[in-house]
């Protein structure tokens, strides 16, 4: 008797991948000193989206989740 071999279901999987990622932040702030302006910066919004260097991108982990869950299936450290 011949066993058929069942082939796996394709899923959707969830990957979060941790790592450091040199961006640029800009800000724009109105200040009467340079001293005075990095003061402020704790409390100012930013004036542009961040710009993000991938091609200098260190990984440091990934995690699979099965989509739609918190369920980890797989990780990996880089």
């Amino acid at each position: 008797m011949e066993e058929k071999i069942k082939k796996p279901i394709p899923e959707y999987y969830t990957i979060k991948i941790e790592a450091e990622v040199p961006t640029v932040i800009t800000y724009k702030i109105l200040a009467s000193s340079p001293e005075e302006a990095l003061e402020k910066i704790k409390f100012a919004s930013m004036a542009e989206p961040p710009k993000q260097n991938l091609s200098k991108m260190r990984k440091k982990s990934a995690t699979v989740y099965k989509h739609g869950t918190l369920e980890v299936k797989a990780s990996k450290r880089y």
